[in-house]
């Protein structure tokens, strides 16, 4: 079996590579979500936008997870669309071999979402489901606590940012998410300048494997 990588956990934030991902899913009744969309990005090293960088797939769901009327209404996503895309075990292989078993952290917006679809799915994509994940409601709570809403889009508001009009699509909501990321890295970077992955794990990752010494205070400033 595999265990979740931590070989690069003492890199600084700003030298590692984050990869943000969204799915849109279906959900039938008594059934866990069926991926019907992935969407990623990335950011490399310097804390840059990897602009050679950009994947979007549709997805076949199974026969007993149909796509609705509502699910059509949000997404815009119609049965057409899908019916005859690939498997979500053979996008997630694709999405795999993208990803070339190069260390990354995923990025994604209430992140243990993404993370259970993958673990399902882990037996056709083994190394992905060795990454670690960050989630970005946990870190804005704790760069920004406080706030009346989480949501992405009231982090959109926040931060001034324009909420896409196709929202509730995979690729939109990655580069909003990816944008809202990068102003919360920032933020947290700014409060301790030699924040490294583990930190960043402890404070905003799913699972919290390892707990960093009860005395480090991640957000004390330099006096």
């Amino acid at each position: 079996m595999n265990t979740i990588r931590t070989d690069f956990d003492q890199q600084y934030i700003v030298d590692a590579t984050f990869v943000i991902i969204d799915f849109e899913t279906v959900t039938p009744a008594k059934k866990p979500p069926e991926p019907i969309e992935l969407a990623a990005m990335r950011v490399i090293p310097g804390l840059q936008i990897d602009q050679q960088f950009c994947a979007n797939w549709l997805i076949r769901p199974p026969d007993d997870a149909p796509l609705t009327a509502f699910d059509t209404r949000q997404t815009g996503i119609r049965w057409q669309d899908l019916c005859d895309k690939p498997s979500a075990a053979v996008i997630l292989q694709n999405f795999e071999k993208l990803l070339r078993n190069e260390p990354a952290i995923l990025v994604a917006h209430n992140a243990s979402y993404e993370a259970n679809i993958i673990k399902r799915f882990a037996e056709a994509c083994p190394n992905l489901a060795t990454l670690p994940f960050v989630d970005t409601i946990a870190l804005t709570k704790r760069v920004i606590p406080d706030l009346s809403s989480y949501r992405l889009d009231a982090l959109s508001q926040y931060f001034s940012l324009p909420i896409p009009h196709n929202r509730h699509r995979a690729l939109p909501d990655v580069q909003l998410t990816m944008q809202i990321f990068l102003r919360l890295i920032h933020l947290f970077v700014d409060k301790k300048t030699t924040s490294t992955v583990a930190e960043l794990r402890y404070l905003a990752g799913i699972p919290h494997k390892k707990q960093l010494p009860s005395q480090m205070n991640l957000f004390e400033e330099n006096t």
